[in-house]
C-alpha cells in the first residue's frame, strides 16, 4: 500500500508520533511503537504534505491543508449498542492467533460517552484491530468522560445516570479528531491509571466540553477534583503493554482508507458501566440518550 510504502522507506534518528490534521509523524525506529508520552525523547520530526501523497516534506513547508473533506457525509447511523450487538457484517473471525487478553484488573464504575457513527465505522474499525491483531474487542466505541468510581453503589449510579438530562441537555459536538496516537501508559505516570497499550483517535476539548463535564462531576458527586483539562479519545485497540503488536503506521495507514473516521461527531449517549475488574468483566448497566437537536 502506499503509505505503508512511504513510510517503510522512511529514515528517522529517534521517534515520531502521528497527527492526520497535521499529518506530523514521529516514530520510535527501533521498534515502531512510540514510547510513553510522560518520558518521550527528543525526536526528529518531518511531516507529510496531506495535499500530496508523495514524499515526506520539511516541517516549514508543511500546508495546513488536508486531503479530507470538511463536507459531512451522509450519515447511516448504527444505533448505539450493548455489548455483543453490532451488525453481522462487522463480526471478524480471527484471521490471527488471539493474543492474551488484557491483564490489567481495572476499578469502579465508570461513565463513558458513545457517538454516532458513519456506516458503522468506528465498529468497524475496532473489528479491523480484532482481526489483524488478534487482541481482546473493547465493547463499544466510547471515550471516558469519568472513570472508577467507588463511592456510589450500581443503583446509586444508575439513578443518578437517569438525571443526566436535568442538567446536560445535549453533550457538545466532538470536533474531528486531531490525531492518530498509539502508545504505552504506566500507571502512576501524569495522568496515567493503568497500564495498557492503546491506539486511538485523539480528540480535543473546548470551554463547552469542559463545562458539561464539570456538571457531570458534580451530578455523580465525584470526591476528587478535576486536575487540568479533559482529555478524550476513541479507543480502537487495547493490548497488554508487555511486546504489544500494535504499531503506529497500521492504525494510520486504515485512518487513511477509512476518512470518515477523521470527521466530526455528535455524542448519542452516556452510558454507566462496572469496570471493575479485567475487560472480559466489564458489564453495561443503563444508558441513556441525548435528543437530537
Amino acid at each position: 500500500m502506499l503509505v505503508s510504502t512511504l513510510l517503510s522507506s522512511l529514515i528517522v534518528t529517534s521517534s515520531y508520533s502521528l497527527l492526520p490534521s497535521q499529518f506530523m509523524i514521529e516514530y520510535n525506529a527501533a521498534n515502531m511503537k512510540l514510547p510513553s508520552l510522560a518520558s518521550k525523547p527528543e525526536h526528529a520530526v518531518v511531516v507529510a504534505d496531506p495535499t500530496f501523497w508523495g514524499p515526506f516534506v520539511p516541517r516549514d513547508t508543511f500546508t495546513t491543508s488536508s486531503s479530507f473533506s470538511e463536507e459531512s457525509p451522509s450519515v447511516a447511523e448504527s444505533d448505539v449498542s450493548s455489548i455483543g450487538e453490532f451488525d453481522s457484517e462487522d463480526v471478524v473471525q480471527g484471521a490471527v492467533s488471539p493474543r492474551i487478553p488484557l491483564q490489567w484488573v481495572f476499578k469502579g464504575l465508570t461513565l463513558w460517552l458513545e457517538y454516532e457513527q458513519y456506516d458503522n465505522d468506528l465498529t468497524k474499525a475496532i473489528e479491523h484491530a480484532v482481526r489483524v491483531y488478534g487482541t481482546e474487542r473493547i465493547p463499544v466505541a466510547h471515550s471516558t468522560a469519568i472513570y472508577g468510581m467507588t463511592h456510589l453503589s450500581e443503583q446509586e449510579a444508575i439513578g443518578k445516570l437517569a438525571k443526566v438530562s436535568e442538567v446536560i441537555k445535549r453533550w457538545p459536538d466532538m470536533d474531528r479528531p486531531q490525531g492518530v496516537t498509539q502508545d504505552i501508559a504506566q500507571e502512576g505516570r501524569p495522568g496515567q491509571v493503568c497500564s495498557i497499550a492503546w491506539a486511538e483517535l485523539t480528540l480535543s476539548t473546548n470551554n463547552d466540553h469542559e463545562r458539561a463535564l464539570d456538571e457531570l462531576y458534580k451530578l455523580f458527586d465525584v470526591p476528587a477534583k478535576r486536575e487540568g483539562s479533559w482529555t478524550p479519545h476513541i479507543s480502537l485497540a487495547y493490548d497488554n503493554p508487555e511486546n504489544t503488536i500494535l504499531n503506529l503506521p497500521d492504525t494510520f495507514s486504515y485512518v487513511m482508507q477509512h476518512p470518515s473516521l477523521m470527521k466530526g461527531r455528535r455524542v448519542k449517549a452516556i452510558s454507566l458501566w462496572n469496570t471493575a475488574g479485567k475487560m472480559a468483566n466489564w458489564q453495561c448497566l443503563d444508558r441513556v440518550f441525548f435528543t437530537n437537536p
